[in-house]
């Protein structure tokens, strides 16, 4: 692997830039909401536990076909005039649900918004992809991703503690965070990323899926097994400490905020210490660093031991994340990133929605089992790592990836 691109010339990449700064805008705000929606359901609406997982498993999978789809629509019509259309829409969308949380209104019609959110957030997120490989270089481009993660985790850092405090005075502010965030962010994206990253000359299907791309298609869907596995953190987690610790939600913020913290310190150097792995090796130590983590929660309910035990998980995502879409960049040909980043975000909308459908699941039956439950969720980690390391070693993917 050739080595990353220094910070300093990341950084003064103008669409990076503005990339990095809606990163920490979207998460710090709605971080508290996709932490706290599954909390506002159980304590407040008293939904069951399985419900709740249903309901993310459903809004995770309407947003697959338009990950495709926006990616094809991004290679069309460029980044830009996707993201000065869903982000207003986002807002709106959020805006929404806070009033339906504050004048209590149906049930029904807040679930249509929530699940209506991702559709328009993973079409964000293939752009914003996009931006950043556009404007950088084959050896930037780690670093300009870590950098965007480090923008997100500051602020999902910080996210969780103010939700967990807002909480008290009131849900409905939760969700009207992310609504103001997304106007901050459409006026990023109009002033900064000015230059249209449509590559041209792109014809054919707004549905084109790379099914001839075979290799890319192996790998890919590894990757989104990866995210299987590691997909119990979030939903299952905050329902775990909840019912079987009794963790308060300030507390809760607080676990997720230590998440966000080890982001931001440990991304960069990790990326040093790993930059003679390549990104597969590094996919597939990730999934293990999870699903040991993942079993370490069974441990003990002590705050300062599930701290430090989210510290220790998080180096697992140190290591996946950034390299996910380099991965992409480096397989994609350049006038298909749209689309080759919206099959990515298509597998994830596929697979990952049912980790938290079959966590809730689990922990609504086997819950107060605290071994067996995260023994079982750290089996599926090991095995997804196996498959990763074993595809490594084929001849078509060592050849692709010049390994």
């Amino acid at each position: 692997m050739r080595p990353s691109g220094s910070l300093n010339s990341v950084v003064a990449i103008r669409p990076v830039a503005a990339v990095i700064a809606a990163e920490f805008m979207r998460t710090f705000t709605r971080s508290a909401a996709w932490i706290f929606m599954p909390l506002y359901l159980e304590r407040v609406r008293h939904i069951p536990y399985g419900f709740i997982g249903l309901i993310f498993t459903v809004a995770s999978m309407a947003a697959f076909p338009f990950a495709l789809l926006g990616g094809n629509l991004i290679d069309r019509l460029g980044s830009r005039k996707i993201l000065l259309t869903v982000s207003p829409l986002l807002s709106i969308v959020f805006f929404s649900m806070s009033f339906l949380v504050y004048s209590e209104a149906r049930s029904i019609y807040l679930y249509a918004a929530f699940i209506s959110s991702f559709p328009l957030a993973t079409v964000q997120a293939t752009a914003d992809s996009v931006v950043v490989t556009h404007a950088t270089e084959l050896d930037q481009r780690i670093t300009a991703f870590s950098l965007t993660r480090i923008s997100a985790n500051v602020g999902f850092s910080a996210g969780p503690v103010l939700g967990g405090a807002l909480s008290a005075l009131g849900y409905h502010i939760i969700f009207a965070m992310p609504a103001i965030a997304a106007i901050c962010e459409t006026l990023l994206y109009w002033a900064i990323v000015r230059q249209d990253t449509r590559a041209g000359g792109v014809e054919g299907a707004v549905f084109h899926f790379p099914w001839d791309d075979r290799v890319f298609i192996l790998v890919v869907l590894l990757v989104s097994l990866s995210w299987f596995g590691a997909g119990q953190w979030g939903t299952t987690l905050t329902l775990f400490l909840s019912s079987q610790y009794g963790i308060s939600n300030l507390m809760i913020g607080a676990i997720y905020a230590s998440n966000g913290v080890a982001v931001a310190v440990l991304q960069l150097p990790m990326n040093r210490l790993l930059r003679r792995i390549d990104e597969v090796l590094r996919i597939g130590l990730g999934s293990v660093i999870y699903g040991v983590a993942f079993f370490l929660y069974s441990v003990s309910g002590n705050i300062f031991f599930l701290i430090g035990n989210t510290v220790f998980l998080t180096l697992g995502e140190n290591t996946i994340s950034p390299v996910m879409n380099s991965l992409v960049s480096r397989m994609a040909p350049p006038e298909r990133r749209g689309a080759y980043f919206g099959t990515l975000q298509f597998f994830n909308g596929f697979i990952s929605p049912l980790a938290p459908l079959m966590g809730s699941e689990m922990l609504q039956s086997i819950g107060g089992h605290h071994h067996t439950f995260w023994g079982i969720i750290m089996a599926i980690n090991l095995s997804v790592a196996a498959a990763i390391l074993s595809v490594r070693r084929l001849r078509g993917v060592r050849e692709r990836l010049s390994l």
